[in-house]
């Protein structure tokens, strides 16, 4: 059991390696989708897990506070990897200039999804690299019209006031995310006739937020058996 819990261990310490990599290539949603929340990940925590929890009270090394750190870390990183499969949100949106404001997007199931707000396309840039033609930037400057966030307009006829959606001006560019309401919005990619943007969305801002509470935990605990095994030798 023992040879079993490291062993799951190590090759769940190179998968972290590999999705941090592929984070920087592909961006967060992607990972987030592909990896962090998805089925097989999920079933080698839940593997990785219920192994590390028998050993441990096999050997009854719940008594041993780094021990019981590290496993605590395999738990918190397994809750928050089942919220990101079952709740997270990922997909895309298709905005076009002088359209008017879209409130769905597509997930990854090609299936039209409601947005609690709505998003229109007001200006889009191509900045490419000075002295070439190779796009270095590409900008969205981007109007969120949110009925949740109402004024009130008195200007009206006989002085009456009544709400109107609030609306906001965003900038999104490759290096840029644009945060809303527990929503990510990342720039994945344009049209031919530079008329129209592609929006990656991502919403899940618990699961991930356990999960990297996980992997901090994690850390701790692996740090802590290292100083300890070094104590240990002097």
């Amino acid at each position: 059991m023992k040879k079993a819990s490291f062993s799951l261990l190590i090759l769940i310490i190179l998968l972290l390696i590999t999705a941090t990599i592929l984070e920087k290539l592909y961006g967060t949603p992607w990972v987030a989708t592909n990896i962090y929340g998805s089925t097989w990940f999920l079933l080698l925590w839940a593997i990785s897990t219920i192994t590390a929890l028998i050993y441990t009270f096999q050997r009854r090394l719940y008594q041993r506070p780094t021990t019981l750190l590290l496993h605590l870390a395999f738990v918190v990183i397994l809750i928050g990897a089942t919220i990101t499969h079952y709740f997270g949100i990922n997909g895309q949106i298709h905005l076009r200039l002088n359209e008017e404001p879209k409130s769905t997007y597509i997930d990854t199931y090609y299936q039209e999804q409601q947005l609690p707000f709505a998003l229109s396309l007001s200006d889009f840039q191509l900045i490419y690299y000075p002295g070439t033609t190779n796009p270095m930037d590409f900008v969205s400057h981007i109007k969120i019209t949110d009925d949740r966030l109402q004024i009130t307009d008195s200007s009206q006829i006989n002085n009456s006031s009544f709400l109107i959606p609030h609306s906001s001006l965003y900038k999104i560019s490759m290096n840029n995310i644009l945060k809303y309401r527990n929503y990510r919005f990342y720039q994945s990619s344009y049209d031919a006739d530079y008329q129209g943007s592609i929006l990656s969305i991502y919403h899940d801002p618990y699961g991930i937020t356990l999960t990297y509470i996980g992997y901090f935990l994690l850390f701790v605990s692996m740090t802590l058996f290292l100083i300890q095994n070094s104590m240990k030798k002097q």
